[in-house]
């Protein structure tokens, strides 16, 4: 192992070092990328089994086999629509339109190495920028780094696949490129391209939501920052809560079951959470349940987006009351520590 200080994208090549035969015994050996120089043209055939969601051996595919992929039309049927972001998912169809298209010399290379030459091949332009933005371009490059990562990582939810059979098309494989000891080294040089030049937000810190809590005057603004710390939750899936989800006893003891919102969803199975709260926290979040009798929702519709995000802002700014620079993963991740403690 050796240190890296990257400051460009082109130390992200480092990675081609390391060792690109996946981990575990079932890791086929092979030569991770090493291919030919790209002469010929590369004619993609579909790599998949025709059996659903069965890959070759990790090691055996190649840059140029992404052509084989089609994009599914039927997207709006898939939990991970409600999972992602919109913007998240935008993001992932064009890296993956990006990736298809990569150069032709690196169709022939291993999966792993062809994308990382393909993403610091097209990181080269943002280089060519004044100082000024090599903060926004080194935070650039370790999302794209990301991007490929998660759309290879969701490739079912995405893309389809024809069939070498039955000519069908079927979901494509997931491919987990973290298997390969190249790709693993490229995420982490990129993401210390990033440091120092992105900004961490600060976690909330153990005494403060009690503060919180105290200072905001909405009844249904205090029960949401409870349910968020007392989980260590994300405050958009407790926005999307049923109130029979939510099980509070006389001893404040405390049963959440999540069902929609980004982990539960991606999962495909929902997540039940136990806690205890104190008498004070008790009696707040009994009397906004009190008040929702009746109703479906806990705090409102899932598909209401207008007073969703106005939930959002309300949480956010009594957040804020303690420490303006707090956000969202602010709250998640001073939980987090505190439960970890």
């Amino acid at each position: 192992a050796h240190r890296v200080d990257p400051h460009s994208p082109a130390d992200i090549l480092q990675a081609l070092d390391s060792s690109a035969a996946p981990d575990g015994p079932d890791g086929d050996p092979g030569d991770g990328g090493g291919g030919s120089d790209g002469a010929e043209p590369f004619v993609a055939a579909s790599p998949f089994s025709p059996s659903p969601r069965i890959l070759p051996p990790l090691a055996e595919l190649k840059g140029g086999d992404l052509a084989a992929l089609v994009l599914r039309t039927d997207l709006a049927k898939h939990p991970v629509e409600r999972a992602l972001n919109q913007r998240t998912r935008e993001g992932h169809r064009k890296m993956l339109a990006d990736l298809q298209a990569m150069p032709v010399a690196f169709k022939r290379l291993g999966l792993a190495e062809a994308v990382v030459r393909t993403l610091v091949a097209r990181s080269d332009s943002l280089w060519t920028k004044s100082k000024k933005q090599i903060p926004y371009a080194k935070s650039t490059v370790d999302g794209w780094f990301g991007e490929a990562d998660g759309v290879l990582a969701r490739l079912s939810y995405y893309c389809t696949v024809k069939s070498p059979t039955t000519g069908s098309l079927e979901p494509a494989p997931d491919i987990n490129l973290r298997r390969i000891g190249i790709w693993r080294d490229a995420l982490k040089i990129s993401g210390a391209l990033c440091r120092g030049t992105t900004k961490v937000n600060d976690p909330v810190q153990s005494h403060e939501p009690a503060i919180m809590v105290q200072q905001e005057p909405r009844l249904r603004t205090k029960a949401h920052l409870i349910l968020t710390w007392a989980v260590s939750g994300r405050g958009g899936s407790s926005q999307k809560l049923k109130t029979s989800e939510v099980k509070l006893t006389e001893t404040g003891a405390l049963t959440i079951t999540f069902v929609r919102g980004k982990s539960a969803e991606l999962q495909g199975t929902p997540t039940i959470v136990h806690t205890e709260l104190t008498a004070e926290w008790r009696d707040i979040l009994k009397e906004y349940l009190h008040s929702r009798q009746g109703a479906k929702w806990l705090f409102a519709h899932q598909d209401a987006k207008a007073t969703h995000e106005t939930i959002r802002k309300q949480l956010l700014t009594a957040m804020r009351r303690v420490n303006q620079s707090y956000c969202q993963i602010s709250m998640r991740r001073g939980a987090a520590q505190f439960l970890s403690r």
